[in-house]
């Protein structure tokens, strides 16, 4: 028993002295994992830097393509993407209600920025509206976070 409590008390010890991640407010702070493959280039070419956040921008393309359930009425999320770079991705995805005749009767998008943060990490950064007073927004970001949240690991939230 005096065993047990010993190496509970340092367990909680050392996780005490872990250096805490804090996110700021609105960012959600991810582990960037890299493939096996990215870790044995790495030791075999000192200058391969791995680019952490492809793999969170294909996720999102997997979720918002076959995943998601858009609001009744809207048709399925198309993506814009804006110029981008290895430490920064700027993605947008978009839904539209759309009459017989073509009108617009609705658009929900939901944008996201990342980038690295350093030290393996990655900030999430999620920006959703709509202009139908209808759709649940906060719905539609759950669904996102918790597709999202279920491929990473989630380190610090902001949101």
């Amino acid at each position: 028993m005096k065993k047990a409590l010993g190496l509970l008390l340092l367990a909680l010890a050392l996780g005490a002295c872990a250096p805490q991640i804090e996110a700021s407010k609105g960012e959600m702070v991810f582990e960037g994992v890299a493939a096996s493959t990215d870790a044995l280039v790495s030791r075999s070419d000192p200058s391969y830097r791995p680019d952490f956040t492809a793999p969170f921008a294909s996720e999102l393309a997997v979720f918002y393509s076959l995943r998601v359930v858009p609001p009744a009425g809207y048709g399925p999320f198309a993506v814009v993407q804006q110029p981008s770079n290895p430490k920064e991705v700027q993605v947008s995805y978009l839904a539209r209600k759309v009459d017989a005749q073509g009108k617009v009767l609705g658009t929900i998008k939901m944008a996201w920025l990342i980038r690295e943060r350093g030290q393996g990490l990655v900030s999430i950064f999620l920006n959703s509206r709509s202009d139908d007073p209808q759709v649940d927004v906060v719905a539609l970001e759950a669904q996102a976070l918790s597709y999202l949240t279920s491929r990473f690991r989630l380190l610090a939230s902001g949101r």
